[in-house]
């Protein structure tokens, strides 16, 4: 897998010996996050059957240049997929070109075909859960916002409904929710390509989709796409159909020319510039060396002007890849490096980018040892380049890797612990039991034991207060034991179970003097953990100099809404500028920005690889 770039826009080229290319055009948004695991599954598997393929990101999306609000979204991305066809040709010599697009990426496809439906190079047409109208989607998109919001404590942010519409996080404005809205590919009048797959879960669209390909004169074939609900749900659920990618890949290999050739890879590095950044990938050398441990990240630094502060890691929330929820890790990575601090996005084992390499546990990869070792090690050989200090970034679990991670690593010297939900992970909990036991916070629980609603839900039996009690008094129980070993642990230093675990941690980060900043929303279920294990409002932590806790109003717990991302951001960006003792070394000034320092390696490496 290859890092490239065109068109502003970040791609991974996954190469092979054959004559037939493959272009993936991923879905948007939020889809895009649950199936990318998926997704470079599918291209890998293509791959190994000779068909060299192409992932990418739109422009405005993932890691490509860009935002949101940049104008004409829907022709950019069309162009973006017409780009794709002619970079995969031109860097691998393929004489023929199928595209695959999932969801929205479909849609593209499917537009991007007509402009491309005179190019004897487009061999075929891959069609999964595709959107078929525009109207009906962006109706889907508001409902699942409005479902969500209905769970969290956030700010309504002025103009939403009018000029924009959030997702998940991401954000459509008013003249491309226009455009999309008037998508209905049942509509086009001519032929898209020679043969065409698709896979409908849905039923009554993709028949009407089918028959008027039918009529246009494509070989066309349908099929149900029974695995989609296990694909397109939180990527911590998300699981590869992988019947359907294996009829996919049977399907798109008919017809293939048998001739072959070595593919021509483009070599790292490939630099993406916005605005006053500058985005480099980096292949981070394995733990011990070890090839399969190898780590993916993206560099983020100022192109010019001084440089300040830590060099920031932002971690992995959840199973969520690189680029964050919304493309929070992107926005925040861009706007530490206008300040002049520069960043590396991280992907640990089985995350993202970075490969798993068959490594199964049962609490991969969000809370695993692995994992832990995968954020020291990445901070100890980023200091190798120049920033002798390293800052950690972490939303929920990424949270957890941090603390643990600055308990191990010499090179970590703050941590800002987002919504923090675990200080231990006991050795026998599964993932499965964590989110099957969380609930809601006992602020909000009290909350509604005061609204006389929430009691006449109950007596029409639409609330269920007899589990939600379960819940509370197995908290109650939980703290009454920790209350007494922490009071062991005071009186005569004895440290026992999972509560001495999580003294031991926060006496050794204070020791180590990693400056700790644990930020909470107002209601996030984390502070139970906090009150359980430290007191209310962390007043055990008061004893360590190093640590610090504070509560902020309207904070959702992945910072989806742009009003809490936009919070957190101030502080972090104060917070790591205002970091003293933590400015890059004399080395790393005088030889240049660490973006130079890794070129010469990585250009290296890809000439090793690539002969």
């Amino acid at each position: 897998m290859n890092p490239i770039v065109f068109d502003g826009c970040m791609g991974w080229l996954h190469d092979a010996p054959g004559t037939r290319g493959v272009v993936l055009c991923q879905a948007l948004g939020h889809e895009a996050m649950w199936s990318h695991k998926s997704m470079l599954r599918l291209a890998s598997q293509l791959a190994r059957n000779g068909m060299p393929t192409l992932r990418f990101d739109y422009h405005g999306t993932g890691d490509s240049a860009g935002s949101d609000d940049d104008p004409a979204r829907l022709e950019m991305w069309v162009g973006n997929v017409i780009a794709a066809t002619r970079k995969l040709r031109e860097i691998t010599g393929v004489r023929e070109i199928v595209l695959v697009g999932l969801r929205f990426g479909a849609t593209l496809a499917a537009l991007a075909s007509q402009v491309l439906k005179d190019d004897e190079a487009l061999a075929g047409l891959v069609l999964l859960a595709p959107v078929v109208g525009g109207r009906s989607y962006l109706r889907e998109l508001k409902v699942l916002h409005k479902n969500w919001r209905a769970e969290v404590d956030v700010e309504t942010e002025p103009g939403e409904g009018e000029d924009f519409q959030d997702t998940l996080g991401h954000r459509l404005y008013r003249e491309t929710l226009d455009q999309i809205h008037s998508i209905n590919l049942v509509g086009t009048n001519e032929r898209p390509a020679p043969r065409i797959l698709i896979l409908d879960p849905f039923g009554r669209e993709g028949e009407r989709l089918a028959a008027r390909y039918l009529e246009l004169g494509s070989e066309v074939e349908l099929r149900p796409f029974a695995e989609y609900m296990d694909l397109m749900v939180e990527s911590i659920y998300a699981c590869d159909p992988r019947t359907a990618f294996d009829h996919l890949v049977l399907w798109v290999q008919v017809g293939m020319p048998e001739r072959r050739f070595a593919a021509r890879v483009e070599p790292l590095p490939a630099r993406i510039l916005s605005g006053e950044t500058r985005e480099m990938p980096l292949r981070i050398d394995g733990v011990d060396g070890s090839p399969e441990r190898e780590l993916y990240g993206v560099l983020c630094e100022p192109v010019s002007g001084s440089r300040r502060g830590p060099l920031v890691v932002i971690l992995n929330t959840g199973a969520n890849y690189h680029v964050g929820d919304g493309r929070l890790a992107v926005v925040f990575a861009r706007r530490l490096a206008t300040q002049g601090i520069t960043s590396v996005r991280l992907d640990v084992s089985g995350v993202g980018e970075t490969p798993s390499a068959n490594w199964v546990d049962t609490k991969t990869p969000l809370y695993s040892s692995r994992a832990i070792e995968d954020v020291a090690h990445a901070a100890d050989w980023l200091a190798g380049y120049g920033y002798p200090s390293v800052a950690l970034f972490g939303i929920c679990s990424g949270a957890y890797l941090g603390i643990h991670a600055a308990a191990v690593s010499p090179h970590i010297d703050c941590v800002m612990a987002v919504n923090l939900q675990r200080f231990i992970w006991a050795d026998n909990q599964t993932l499965e039991q964590m989110l099957g036991k969380q609930g809601q916070s006992m602020q909000l629980y009290m909350r509604s034991a005061r609204s006389i609603e929430k009691w006449l839900n109950v007596l029409r039996g639409r609330s269920h207060v007899r589990a939600k009690l379960r819940i509370v008094g197995g908290r109650l129980a939980k703290r009454a034991g920790i209350a007494v070993a922490n009071l062991a642990h005071d009186v005569v230093k004895v440290q026992f179970g999972t509560t001495g675990r999580a003294q031991s941690l926060a006496a050794q980060l204070d020791r180590k003097g990693v400056e700790v900043r644990l930020i909470y929303g107002r209601f996030n279920r984390g502070l139970e953990e906090l009150h359980t294990f430290f007191g209310r409002g962390g007043s055990r932590l008061r004893r360590y100099s190093h640590i610090r806790v504070e509560a902020l109003d309207k904070i959702d717990h992945s910072l989806v809404a742009r009003t809490a991302r936009e919070r957190v951001f101030e502080q972090a960006e104060k917070y790591f500028a205002d970091f003293d003792g933590a400015a890059p070394s004399s080395g790393a000034q005088e030889t240049g920005t660490l973006n130079e320092q890794l070129n010469f390696t990585l250009s290296a490496r890809a000439r090793a690889e690539h002969g």
